[in-house]
């Protein structure tokens, strides 16, 4: 249940079910392939006043993944201010019945309540709608939110891949591997390695060429 930081100001990035993505810029962030799921999003300010957008996409059973996911998010932005919350769900919610009696309905009115109390801020809900052939996706970024209908996609179809470049490989002084930008000189901790996407767990100089990128 990892989360995706990454920092985008053009391209979009859009991406599956079951995962979650922090963008510190403006690029769009988009879920495709929505039926029956729930996709909350938000959009926030950074200190220095630089807005980015945030997004998930979950099955409806997985509702408590998707409430990990939100605490996580929440802790990651904890010096950011949340400007707007916005939960996208089915206009046709799913009719079956889960376990414990639970309904597609009644996981967005708990998904709806967590994230007002969780982010003391009352979500805005967005419909998506799906058809026979065509299924939802959800975008949002600080300038743009909004639902489309597309046709399913594949994963060959979707390029997710973040601007990387090959570090240089080291051992930290407690025999740990991590890695050092070959230009800036800096280096990792091991949370790089366990989690190479993250631009969170990288370190570089304020000016080098590979700031915001990963490996």
């Amino acid at each position: 249940m990892h989360i995706s930081i990454i920092n985008k100001l053009n391209k979009e990035t859009e991406f599956f079910q079951s995962d979650a993505y922090i963008n510190c810029n403006t690029g769009l962030l988009s879920t495709c392939n929505l039926v029956n799921c729930i996709s909350v999003g938000g959009i926030f300010k950074s200190k220095n006043n630089k807005q980015g957008s945030f997004l998930t996409h979950e099955s409806p059973l997985d509702y408590n993944d998707l409430i990990y996911k939100l605490n996580e998010i929440k802790q990651k932005l904890k010096n950011c201010i949340i400007l707007k919350l916005i939960i996208f769900c089915p206009r046709n919610p799913s009719k079956d019945i889960y376990q414990n009696n639970l309904t597609t309905e009644k996981i967005i009115k708990f998904i709806i309540r967590d994230c007002t109390l969780k982010f003391e801020l009352e979500p805005e809900i967005k419909l998506y709608q799906t058809n026979d052939c065509m299924f939802g996706k959800a975008i949002i970024s600080p300038n743009y939110i909004d639902t489309t209908l597309q046709f399913i996609k594949t994963k060959s179809e979707i390029k997710t891949k973040l601007d990387t470049f090959i570090p240089i490989i080291v051992k930290n002084k407690y025999g740990d591997i991590v890695y050092q930008c070959p230009y800036c000189k800096c280096i990792t901790g091991t949370g790089s390695v366990k989690y190479p996407n993250d631009i969170l767990y990288w370190s570089h100089n304020y000016n080098c060429i590979n700031k915001n990128k990963t490996t």
